[in-house]
């Protein structure tokens, strides 16, 4: 039997083959190493330019700072020599300065405003503004609003609240003014708020605080969660009043309108033939008042 041998491969062909899927396997390789190239790229580049522009920040503000410095804070030209103070009533020229710390021969620009006015409200509950303004080149001038005490917080004590309702300690105890009873807790402190029925009591002092009414307001009562219970003196006789007016305490045009409705109608019953003789009034109800006499 004759047999065929297989016959081998041309040498040329193999390393041709072996030459084709080295460069396969290179331009993978090629392919992969320039993508991780790209990627690496984009990361240094979103993390190099904010840092770049951070530092960018950082060098032009300390400049910028600098450059105020010489031009202003470290600049003679400024130096405080005339210091113009406002006082109050209570707040004395020696007390703005205690607080402000604020001295002829200081620069004008080494201190910041703000911080000097929010150190100032913060420590004294009584200031109510502070108005701090330069005038170039070497004058500043301070304005000190008071609070006005409109009402003693509690029968004890010197706390006195305003208008608004802030309290603050008037130093002496205020014999002249109108009680507000039930809201002095123990922890009341100057430089809190009073809020509730406690704000419907101020809003009707501050109504009553006319002489054109007759009225004079002794106490008043916030124990109850919907009305006052009002102590007054009218046509020199003392008189109590239950009183209650719609969106009371909310110092708004509709409840300070329905607050003069009111006291007109309690008024108007005590000056009427028969509520002369009424020593209790009770004005809870819309349109009516019901009386107690003696």
């Amino acid at each position: 039997m004759w047999f065929r041998r297989k016959p081998k491969p041309d040498r040329w062909t193999v390393a041709g083959q072996r030459a084709r899927r080295r460069a396969s396997v290179l331009n993978v390789s090629t392919r992969l190493s320039h993508s991780r190239g790209a990627a690496w790229h984009r990361v240094a580049a979103l993390v190099l330019v904010p840092v770049t522009l951070a530092v960018a920040v950082l060098l032009a503000w300390f400049g910028l700072d600098r450059v105020g410095r010489v031009l202003f804070a470290e600049n003679p030209r400024f130096t405080l020599r005339t210091l113009a103070i406002e006082e109050g009533a209570v707040v004395s020229r020696a007390l703005i300065q205690e607080w402000t710390q604020v001295r002829e021969g200081m620069n004008l620009f080494g201190f910041e405003v703000s911080h000097v006015r929010e150190s100032v409200l913060r420590r004294a509950p009584n200031v109510k503004s502070l108005e701090i303004t330069r005038l170039l080149p070497d004058t500043l001038h301070i304005r000190v609003v008071e609070r006005l005490a409109l009402a003693r917080v509690g029968a004890r004590g010197s706390l006195v609240a305003d208008r608004e309702g802030a309290v603050f300690s008037m130093g002496v105890r205020p014999l002249r003014l109108p009680i507000i009873e039930g809201c002095a807790e123990p922890d009341l402190r100057p430089g809190q708020r009073l809020d509730g029925m406690a704000l419907a009591a101020l809003e009707l002092i501050e109504t009553c605080d006319e002489p054109r009414l007759g009225v004079r307001i002794d106490s008043v009562s916030v124990n109850q969660p919907d009305h006052l219970l009002v102590r007054l003196l009218f046509e020199e006789r003392p008189r109590e009043v239950e009183l209650f007016w719609d969106a009371m305490g909310a110092g708004s045009a509709r409840s300070r309108e329905a607050l003069e409705r009111r006291l007109g109608e309690v008024l108007a019953a005590f000056r009427s033939e028969e509520g002369r003789g009424l020593s209790r009034l009770d004005a809870t109800f819309a349109g009516k008042a019901y009386g107690t006499r003696e």
